[in-house]
């Protein structure tokens, strides 16, 4: 009897370890596995390096990757971290501040009534959505500033300055893998860049 006491320190560290590493890990692996096996063409994903981009072609085992115009990846289907949620679904607080003159015009309905329609979303610009991005990374408003840095990546994924700022975003939360593919893809998009040189200094030296 007294071995059995003698046990049940050790059995519940047991059942805490499955309880709080175990059991978490399995269901996060669940989730993940259900959401690869709902990939469609025309989802923006993004893989577990930290590149984003539109799917072209989904396979048993693989899927092709757009990441810019004229460039397709193909990767393991496994490589698929999480599906990007459409623009409509973003929090509104972190998309930038819309400052047009309001466009809203009104049509007549069956019985008379003027019933308003909402004005067209304007087009985003990757330069200005660069620009907030970095005015509220100077801030230290960390969710913010990728959050801008990321709708100007959807904007135009070929302009390199966003890729720059989500590298930097990565790199502060600790993700130097997904740091050093943002740096990457952004010294590929613009290799004279006016950094180019240090950033190519700092993923020697720091990543």
């Amino acid at each position: 009897m007294q071995d059995l006491v003698g046990l049940l320190p050790i059995i519940g560290i047991a059942l805490l370890f499955w309880l709080l590493i175990i059991r978490p890990q399995s269901r996060r692996q669940k989730a993940v596995v259900a959401m690869q096996s709902t990939l469609e063409p025309g989802s923006e994903v993004m893989l577990s390096s930290g590149i984003f981009g539109t799917l072209e072609q989904v396979a048993d085992d693989h899927v092709r990757l757009r990441v810019a115009d004229g460039v397709t990846l193909k990767v393991i289907k496994g490589a698929v971290a999480n599906v990007v949620p459409p623009e409509d679904e973003h929090v509104e607080t972190a998309e930038p501040t819309d400052t047009t003159t309001d466009t809203t015009t009104d049509t007549t309905t069956d019985d008379g009534a003027k019933k308003p329609v909402p004005p067209a979303r304007p087009k985003r610009d990757a330069p200005k959505l660069y620009a907030q991005g970095l005015t509220a990374w100077n801030k230290r408003e960390i969710a913010k500033a990728y959050a801008l840095f990321t709708e100007g990546r959807r904007a135009n994924p070929s302009y390199a300055p966003n890729w720059y700022g989500i590298a930097l975003v990565h790199e502060k939360q600790g993700r130097k893998g997904a740091a050093k593919t943002a740096y990457l893809r952004y010294l590929a998009l613009d290799p004279k860049a006016p950094n180019a040189r240090l950033v190519r200094e700092h993923i020697d030296n720091k990543l």
